[in-house]
C-alpha cells in the first residue's frame, strides 16, 4: 500500500465526506461557529484537493501534514494554543469530536489522520480565524484564492490553478 493511501474500502467521495463528516461536525460546532453552506463547500474542496481526492492522509513528500486536510502539527498546535485556548466553549465542542477523553489537554496531532471528524473541526477553526468572510458557494475562484491565502498560505507549495481545476471538477461532478 502506498504511504498514507487509504484502501478501496475507505475511499471517500466529496459527497460522502460531506455527509459523513463535514455536515455533522459543522452542526455540532454551531451556533458557536455558524453552520453555513459556504463552509461546507470550502472544507470539502480543501480536503479533496489537499488529499488528492481523499486518497492520502499523510503528506506524499514525507512532510509533516496530516489528514485529508493536510494540517501540519505546528498549525494544529497553534489553533489550540493561540485560538481555542481563549474560546473555552468552542474548545470543548472541538474536544467532543476527538477520541481523547477527558478534556484535559490538547488532542494528539496524530488524531488528524484517523479521526476525520476531529480534522474537520480543526479545519473549520483554521478557516474561522481568517479575517475575511468565506467565499460564496460556487465561487470556485474565490475559494481557490481563500485556500491559497489562509489555508495553504502564500509560502505553501499549493497552486491556485490546481485547486481551481479540482474544485470545478468535483463540484460539477456533484461528488
Amino acid at each position: 500500500m502506498a504511504r498514507g493511501r487509504c484502501n478501496d474500502m475507505t475511499y471517500l467521495t466529496p459527497t460522502s465526506f460531506q455527509e459523513l463528516y463535514v455536515q455533522p461536525v459543522l452542526h455540532h460546532l454551531a451556533p458557536i461557529i455558524p453552520y453555513s453552506p459556504e463552509a461546507i463547500q470550502l472544507i470539502v474542496g480543501i480536503a479533496a484537493h489537499e488529499s488528492g481526492d481523499f486518497q492520502h492522509v499523510l503528506q506524499i513528500s514525507g512532510g509533516p501534514a496530516l489528514g485529508y486536510g493536510q494540517i501540519e502539527p505546528l498549525t494544529h498546535g497553534d489553533v489550540w494554543l493561540n485560538w481555542l485556548a481563549y474560546r473555552r466553549e468552542l474548545a470543548e465542542k472541538v474536544w467532543e469530536v476527538s477520541s481523547e477523553k477527558p478534556f484535559t489537554r490538547v488532542p494528539r496531532t496524530v488524531e488528524l489522520t484517523y479521526n476525520p471528524s476531529y480534522m474537520v473541526a480543526i479545519m473549520r477553526c483554521i478557516l474561522r480565524r481568517a479575517p475575511e468572510p468565506l467565499p460564496a458557494v460556487g465561487d470556485y475562484e474565490g475559494q481557490a484564492r481563500y485556500w491559497k491565502r489562509y489555508y495553504n498560505t502564500v509560502e505553501g507549495k499549493g497552486r491556485y490553478a490546481d485547486y481551481l481545476t479540482r474544485a470545478k471538477r468535483i463540484f460539477s461532478d456533484d461528488g
